[in-house]
């Protein structure tokens, strides 16, 4: 999963709620969701970039964030976005070639 732009979809409402947690309420099916540190970051990540990002672009982001290496973050990183993607808090798609460089 390299090339995709990752979404955060209209009516999921995030709120930080410590240093390391958020919880996102999904408007749509009126569900709410306690997010983990790495869930959190890139939720973050996304409401500041105007809620779209590539997946490269997220990577660079993270590994800004947290001490940890690509090889390890990857597969975290996708994990999550597979989960987020299941319950409806975010929407992966093909990503525009100019927006993955």
């Amino acid at each position: 999963m390299t090339e995709v732009q990752v979404c955060l979809k209209e009516g999921a409402v995030f709120t930080r709620i410590d240093e390391s947690a958020g919880v996102v309420l999904e408007l749509d099916r009126k569900r709410y969701y306690l997010l983990n540190e790495t869930a959190t970051a890139l939720v973050e990540l996304l409401e500041d970039a105007g809620g779209a990002m590539s997946r490269p672009r997220v990577v660079a982001s993270l590994l800004g964030a947290f001490d940890v290496d690509e090889a390890v973050l990857g597969p975290d990183l996708d994990a999550c976005l597979g989960e987020l993607e299941r319950r409806r808090i975010v929407t992966l798609t093909p990503a525009p070639a100019a927006a993955s460089r």
